[in-house]
C-alpha cells in the first residue's frame, strides 16, 4: 500500500522543535496531517505502521531511543528511504552511517532558516539532503555500514557480560573464534576495547540501553 503523501510522522523529544517543524512544512502544504511522537514507545508503535507515512522526521535524542535505534527500526520497516534524521549531532560517523543506510535526509536544528526551510522542501520532494559537518571531526574513522549476524551475537552476549569462553559455548564456536569476532568488532565501532564496543553500539544503535 501506498502512503498518503498528507501523512507525516514528527519524532521529536522537544514539542516546541516537533511544532516548529510542522509549522515550516504546513506554510508550504497546508494539507498535511501530522502524527508527533515524543517518546520511543510511541514512536515504536508508529513505526510499525511504516506504510502509513509520507515522510518520517526523527530525532536522535529521543528519551530512552537516543542514537540510531529509531532510525534502524524505520529500516527494518522498510521505510528507511522516507525517513529524515532531524539533529543537533555534529558525529560524522553518525552522518555517514545514516546515509549508508538509505536514509533520505539529514537535516541540522542548528541551520540558518533559510537553509533548513529550503532543505525541508527538498525532502519533501523526495530529493536527498544530507547537510553534514565541517568541523575537525570528519578526520575520525567512519563507522562500518553493517556488521555481520555472527557479530552482532557476540555484540549481544558482550551486553551481558558474558565471557569470551562463555559465548563460545553459547554459540557453539571456539573461544579463539569469538576472540576474532571481538577484534573484528572493536574495529568495526571504531572502539578501544569489548566494554567500549558495547557502549558504541548502543550510541550507533545496534543495541538497545
Amino acid at each position: 500500500m501506498a502512503p498518503t503523501e498528507n501523512r507525516i510522522l514528527i519524532i521529536e523529544g522537544h514539542p516546541m522543535v516537533a511544532q516548529a517543524i510542522a509549522t515550516r512544512l504546513l506554510e508550504q502544504n497546508p494539507s498535511l496531517n501530522f502524527t508527533i511522537c515524543d517518546c520511543v514507545t510511541s514512536a515504536v508503535d508508529e513505526l510499525h505502521k511504516a506504510d502509513s507515512w509520507f515522510r518520517i522526521f526523527i530525532d536522535l535524542n529521543v528519551p530512552n531511543g537516543r542514537g540510531l535505534f529509531l532510525v534502524r527500526l524505520c529500516q527494518q520497516m522498510g521505510a528507511i528511504q522516507r525517513c529524515v534524521v532531524i539533529s543537533e549531532t555534529d558525529d560524522v560517523r553518525w552522518i555517514a552511517e545514516i546515509k549508508g543506510m538509505g536514509a533520505l535526509g539529514f537535516i541540522k536544528k542548528a541551520s540558518e532558516l533559510k537553509d533548513f526551510t529550503r532543505a525541508l522542501t527538498l525532502v519533501m520532494d523526495g530529493k536527498p539532503v544530507f547537510q553534514e559537518s565541517f568541523s575537525d571531526s570528519q578526520s575520525i574513522p567512519v563507522l562500518s555500514s553493517s556488521l555481520t549476524r555472527r557479530q552482532q551475537d557476540v555484540l549481544c552476549l558482550l551486553q551481558r557480560g558474558y565471557t569470551s569462553k562463555r559465548i563460545a559455548s553459547q554459540l557453539g564456536l571456539q573461544p579463539g573464534t569469538v576472540d576474532n569476532h571481538v577484534m573484528g568488532l572493536v574495529r568495526a565501532l571504531c572502539a578501544t576495547g569489548r566494554t567500549h564496543a558495547v557502549a558504541k553500539a548502543i550510541e550507533f544503535g545496534y543495541l538497545k540501553a
